[in-house]
């Protein structure tokens, strides 16, 4: 996964810390909560942080891979490939050039943690986790 600049601004701010969701102004919920205590903003799922949507990202089922033919398999079911993240998977995210996984710290800089919150069938939504 590699990040935007501009999508990586949508999710922090300069200072590093997340943005708010412009939908419920961060605090998590929509004007219809006043009516239902339990309602949560449908954009950020009750997180109070900002969004991006991202699309989904498929790999080489592990099974699968070095055949020919997809035989029998319970993880991918013969499509020979599966999603690279799934909803509720953090992922490492260096702000300063958008690598995933961000260990070695060539940056000099701390890296962020995306958590995915949702996804439909073609894309997936992260937020600051």
């Amino acid at each position: 996964m590699n990040l935007t600049q501009n999508q990586i601004k949508a999710l922090i701010d300069e200072k590093g810390n997340a943005r708010k969701c412009p939908e419920c102004k961060g605090h998590g919920v929509t004007l219809d909560r006043v009516l239902s205590c339990y309602w949560n903003c449908k954009k950020c799922n009750g997180s109070g942080k900002a969004t991006i949507s991202i699309p989904k990202e498929w790999v080489e089922c592990p099974e699968c891979k070095g055949k020919e033919e997809p035989s029998p398999c319970k993880i991918c079911e013969y499509e020979g490939e599966i999603q690279k993240y799934k909803v509720g998977e953090e992922i490492s995210i260096c702000p300063k050039c958008g690598l995933e996984n961000y260990k070695d710290n060539r940056c000099g800089v701390k890296p962020i943690k995306l958590k995915i919150i949702s996804e439909t069938e073609d894309e997936q939504t992260l937020v600051m986790g």
